[in-house]
């Protein structure tokens, strides 16, 4: 129709439809993003990755444990509710070691097939959303505080 834009769901033109055969080459991008083996070379096929956003996660996951996760362990240990405190720094640690590790290796690898890098990419989309899950769970462990059964009286009386 007159005047209609053009958007991403519309059919592509014959010249760039994809073949009904299998294994013949087209010329859409969607159609290499599918083909495994399509984009190899020497550099991989994710080029222009953030490499210092890669380096400072690969570099996180290494340096976190020692001089953030431990003293954050010693101290919950020293705590009043020890074994509470403990669960939720553990779980706070494993959220951010997580993220940083599964970051670390998207930006930091080189990609050879697009299979594996998707893979990768869905990993770090799974490990920040698993990362947010535990970072609210071991925050609201720490801050709802302790709830003792025995406190609450029920009884109508």
């Amino acid at each position: 129709p007159k005047g209609r834009k053009s958007s991403m769901k519309d059919p592509p033109s014959s010249s760039t439809a994809k073949s009904t055969r299998k294994n013949e080459p087209t010329n859409t991008s969607a159609a290499n993003i599918n083909n495994n083996e399509s984009n190899d070379s020497d550099d991989g096929i994710y080029v222009d990755k953030p490499v210092l956003r890669g380096q400072f996660h690969k570099w996180g996951a290494v340096i976190y444990p020692p001089i953030l996760g431990l003293p954050l362990y010693l101290r919950a240990l020293e705590s009043n509710d020890q074994e509470r405190n403990t669960r939720a720094v553990l779980l706070f640690s494993f959220a951010i070691e997580i993220i940083f590790i599964a970051s670390g290796v998207l930006h930091t690898c080189r990609w050879k097939t697009q299979k594996w890098y998707q893979r990768s990419r869905k990993l770090d989309f799974m490990a920040i959303f698993f990362g947010i899950a535990c970072f609210n769970s071991s925050m609201g462990r720490l801050l709802m505080g302790k709830h003792d059964d025995d406190t609450r009286d029920v009884s109508l009386e």
